[in-house]
């Protein structure tokens, strides 16, 4: 995680060909290595334990979360998630201090 303003990791990332950012906040950056991200951490999770990427839910709030909020089988914004987010996801639910998980799994789990 970098605290780094947007146009210093523009500047920063080219330095980088090994890396890629995600930005989850205003003021703040994972910078992984290349194919390093949530989503590819569900699909082998998920292999791993013989569970269809069907079967799996992902909730998440921030531009790092993008990854694995595409890949699950039902991908979730919380309702304090960033707008492009929330424009992949399969729904969206309460921000996370009203209760967002519990919304999300009554809605689609109980």
């Amino acid at each position: 995680m970098a605290v780094i303003p947007e146009t210093e990791e523009k500047q920063l990332m080219p330095l980088l060909s090994g890396c890629e950012s995600s930005r989850w906040y205003p003021d703040f950056a994972d910078i992984t290595a290349r194919n390093v991200n949530k989503g590819n951490g569900l699909l082998a999770i998920a292999a791993h334990q013989g569970i269809r990427i069907e079967e799996t839910m992902a909730l998440g709030d921030g531009g790092n979360d993008i990854p694995i909020v595409e890949r699950a089988g039902i991908g979730v914004a919380m309702g304090n998630a960033n707008d492009s987010l929330k424009a992949i996801a399969d729904y969206v639910t309460d921000p996370v201090d009203e209760n967002g998980v519990y919304h999300a799994l009554k809605h689609w789990v109980f």
